[in-house]
Order: C-alpha cells, then structure tokens, then sequence
C-alpha cells in the first residue's frame, strides 16, 4: 500500500499508494497490545477519492506499542515495471496506537521501492489505520503524502 504503510503508484494520476502525516497522528498509547481481533491476514481492494484502484493486503501480528507488528502490501493491477513485473509496494509497520482501531506507522528503509523512470513508485513514512467492524471485516485508510488516501474494506483470510 497501502504503503504504505509503504506503496505507492506515483506514476499514475500522480497519486502513490499508502501512509499518513504523523502531525495529525495520534499520540502514541504506552504499552498497549494488539487487539486479538486484529491479528491475521486482512486483504481486498483499497481505492483513492479519485477511483485510483489498488490491493491491499496487510498482515497483522501480536504485539505492544512501538513495536513491529504488521506488514503490508500494495499493488495495482496493470501497473508493471519495465520487465514486466507487477509493482509491489511493500512495508513493515510499527504499532502506534489501539485507541479507535490500530494506528500503524510505516517504519522506513523496510519496504521495497520500485522505480517507474528512475522515480520512486512508493510513499514510505505514511500511517495506516484498521478498524474492525461489527461484520469481521476492516476498514482501511492511509494517508501519506502523494498517495491520493486510500480507503477500502479487508477481508480476513480464513
């Protein structure tokens, strides 16, 4: 991704994929773990308020605050590298907040960053936010500068 989280499709409609800006983010919660809720694979389509569609999967593990607890993966079909490969934006996320959901922060140099004619094809640094709803499934936002903020619904691997 979302990203972001890392990802990112700075190649089209200039938006690239997944983050947020930490001077809106919310202070961190000192200890607080991962809601059992939360852990696992969570996967579907994310889009920007501009219809550029993406996939998003994100896999959340146990864990506290300031910790390492999710990965995530961005993608957008059609969108390849000169060889032909599918870019993949990719992350590792820190656990900033369980207030209202999880609050994942992107943590930089993790993730991979594919180039689009020497440029960078993934926002790093954004933030990513799930909240589970009542029907199972997650709701997702990142915001991240560039990315066009993503938003979509997940869906737990069974």
């Amino acid at each position: 991704a979302a990203s972001g989280a890392g990802a990112g499709a700075g190649a089209v409609g200039g938006e690239r994929l997944t983050g947020t800006n930490p001077s809106t983010s919310p202070a961190v919660t000192a200890g607080a773990a991962v809601p059992a809720g939360y852990v696992g694979t969570w996967r579907g389509e994310i889009a920007t308020p501009s219809g550029l569609a993406q996939n998003a999967v994100v896999t959340v593990h146990p864990g506290r605050t300031g910790q390492a607890v999710a990965h995530s993966e961005i993608t957008v079909d059609g969108l390849t590298q000169p060889d032909g490969q599918l870019i993949r934006c990719t992350a590792d996320l820190r656990l900033v907040s369980v207030s209202g959901g999880l609050t994942l922060q992107d943590i930089p140099g993790t993730g991979s960053d594919p180039k689009i004619l020497g440029i960078s094809a993934c926002s790093h640094g954004g933030r990513i936010s799930l909240l589970l709803q009542a029907d199972g499934t997650v709701r997702f936002a990142a915001e991240a500068p560039g990315t066009g903020n993503p938003t979509g619904t997940l869906t737990r691997d069974r």
